[in-house]
């Protein structure tokens, strides 16, 4: 009897095993899909007041849209707090998905191989962009996220785009008895001596570098040499942007507003000056501020050039860079940034701070239309596309700003003419690049090589090389 009874237990036990593997199964596909728990991203940004409430609002529609992705947008502060919360992070190996960053920030960040290409990404035949994507994209905007010091490779991607503007007040220029903005430098200083006369200030003068490379690229003048990738900075176009400042400043044209204020877009608004010059995102601010009684009629459009020089301006702004985490959290990370720039979402975010829409098609659609219809400085960012160009973006040239910004000081506070400082700029200039930045194949021995060693260090263990100054609002 006993073998019969082992038997049946056995069936017993066997029929038991089988309805508990059913009702386990029959749990795991009736689970709700919200048990997976989702992909966690941090975006680490410098959007802040309405800026930051727009990013804020393309956030949330994102996760409402994708399953399985949670994005967080964190603001940091400005550019220079980023960075300096950047080198900890990359110490301890805790670095969000993405971080706003600008091409010589990458560059040296590269060099820590912690920066994650877009080029898979970008070309990947299931998430990828196809080929109308890739040509509704500004080519402009993507070529300055390639970088020919590392193969060429797509390392940012195009995020918060503008473009430098001249800003003016169109009603003191008309009592000053011009009714066009000036064309060239010369004719710029003209409108200020006549605006002089009436009592009221010509420039309201920012000091950045930015500013600076949009003047040197205005005189026909080039940043750095395409061949030994080293500064040109002792040229005519360099003394010719220090000589418009110098004029200005010695004939009391032109004033040097504080450090870190934007007093210069409160100035002309008001109605007390006549002109300034930054980045199209002060479009919707100055539109704010002119709309105070009594109003201002006011203006915005690339700057002046040199006699017998082409009309240019610069295209700058903060890039996205994606950093080496996990390959789940780097393609959760990409499907933001391909949803940040879809033409929906870029043509909002243009329509809600001012930057640059990443696409061509979303100047097409009737919402962006009708934006641009309502007024005519809306569109002037996007009609100074056409003659934008990039600024460096090697390794080192974040010190050359700051030299470049030291120069326009001294020639402000009279310590240096313009000749000089431009003869001492390209000096400082050598030194910085040749210090920081060496060929990919230096060798141990080389200073190009340290300098670089220089700079991962300063990522890893603080300092200022991933300090960002000048670019408060680009």
């Amino acid at each position: 009897m006993a073998p019969a009874f082992r038997s049946v237990s056995i069936a017993s036990r066997t029929y038991q095993g089988l309805v508990l593997l059913t009702v386990l199964f029959g749990m795991l596909i009736s689970a709700p899909a919200s048990a997976v728990e989702p992909v966690e991203i941090e975006i680490w940004h410098t959007q802040s007041m309405e800026n930051g409430e727009a990013l804020r609002r393309i956030v949330e529609a994102f996760n409402d849209s994708h399953d399985g992705i949670h994005a967080r947008e964190i603001y940091i502060g400005g550019y220079d707090d980023l960075y300096r919360k950047l080198g900890p992070s990359i110490r301890a190996g805790r670095t969000p998905a993405l971080a706003v960053a600008y091409e010589s920030m990458v560059s040296a960040m590269v060099l820590a191989d912690v920066v994650e290409p877009f080029d898979g990404y970008v070309n990947d035949p299931e998430i990828g962009l196809s080929a109308d994507d890739k040509a509704d994209i500004f080519p402009a905007f993507l070529e300055t996220n390639r970088y020919p010091s590392f193969d060429n490779q797509m390392l940012s991607f195009p995020f918060t785009k503008s473009v430098l503007l001249m800003y003016y007040n169109k009603g003191m220029l008309l009592e000053a008895g011009y009714d066009e903005p000036p064309r060239t430098w010369d004719e710029f200083v003209e409108i200020c001596r006549a605006v002089k006369t009436l009592g009221k200030q010509g420039y309201a003068l920012s000091v950045d570098a930015s500013t600076l490379d949009g003047m040197i690229y205005s005189f026909g003048g080039e940043l750095i040499d395409e061949e030994t990738s080293m500064p040109m900075l002792n040229t005519p176009a360099v003394r010719s942007t220090f000589g418009v400042i110098e004029t200005l400043i010695n004939e009391g044209l032109a004033y040097r507003i504080p450090h870190r204020t934007y007093d210069d877009r409160s100035d002309v608004g008001s109605g007390r000056t006549a002109f300034f010059i930054r980045s199209s995102t002060s479009l919707p601010y100055l539109r704010e501020i002119a709309e105070n009684e009594p109003p201002v009629d006011w203006d915005a459009t690339i700057l002046p050039h040199g006699e017998g020089c082409e009309p240019v301006t610069v295209l700058f702004g903060a890039n996205i860079c994606m950093f080496k985490t996990t390959p789940a959290k780097q393609r959760a990370a990409w499907q933001f940034v391909k949803y940040f720039i879809s033409t929906d979402v870029t043509a909002q975010w243009a329509m809600d701070t001012g930057y640059l829409p990443v696409r061509k098609s979303a100047a097409e659609l009737p919402e962006l239309k009708a934006f641009y219809a309502q007024a005519r400085q809306n569109r002037r960012g996007l009609e100074a596309v056409p003659f934008a160009r990039a600024e460096p973006k090697l390794v080192g040239w974040q010190d050359v700003r700051d030299a470049l910004e030291a120069a326009e000081v001294a020639v402000i506070l009279g310590k240096k003419t313009a000749e000089e400082a431009t003869a001492d700029l390209q000096g400082d200039a050598i030194a910085i690049m040749e210090e920081t930045a060496g060929p990919p194949e230096a060798s141990p021995t080389d200073p190009g090589f340290l300098g670089a060693l220089l700079i991962i260090a300063t990522i890893l263990f603080g300092g200022g090389y991933l300090v960002a100054r000048g670019k408060m609002d680009a």
